[in-house]
């Protein structure tokens, strides 16, 4: 056997689309999972890339919040996807690293890594929970 993990990757089907940001505008919280989840549902049927959540406008996640971003993650890694949450408050960032899943899921800044092209958007840009398309 070689040394990379084989059984169970990513297919290496090619993303339908390179890059998808969602803008969280309110808590991400039972209440919201909902809408957001239906939101996420249409944007992860384009197969992107990458997928960036904006935590800025985001001032509250609870457990079925995070359970939403945990799905989000299983689900752009079956088709070789990346989901990253970018610009978490300080709070949230605490939030993560309490419930450990920082371990899990990619975090960023406001400011993007150098190299990375998460602070770039596309159109087929998502704002705001109520998905309002901008193209």
């Amino acid at each position: 056997m070689s040394g990379r993990y084989e059984a169970g990757g990513p297919p290496a089907q090619p993303p339908a689309t390179e890059l998808v940001e969602v803008a969280l505008t309110e808590p991400l919280d039972r209440v919201a999972v909902a809408e957001l989840g239906a939101v996420l549902d249409r944007v992860l049927g384009l197969r992107p890339a990458r997928l960036v959540i904006d935590l800025a406008g985001c001032g509250h996640v609870d457990a079925a919040g995070i359970a939403l971003l945990l799905d989000a993650h299983r689900r752009m890694w079956s088709f070789g996807g990346r989901l990253v949450l970018r610009s978490p408050s300080p709070r949230l960032r605490r939030l993560f690293q309490v419930a450990r899943v920082d371990q899990v899921l990619y975090v960023v800044p406001a400011q993007p890594v150098p190299g990375d092209a998460c602070g770039v958007a596309d159109p087929g840009t998502v704002v705001g929970s109520r998905a309002e398309s901008h193209g």
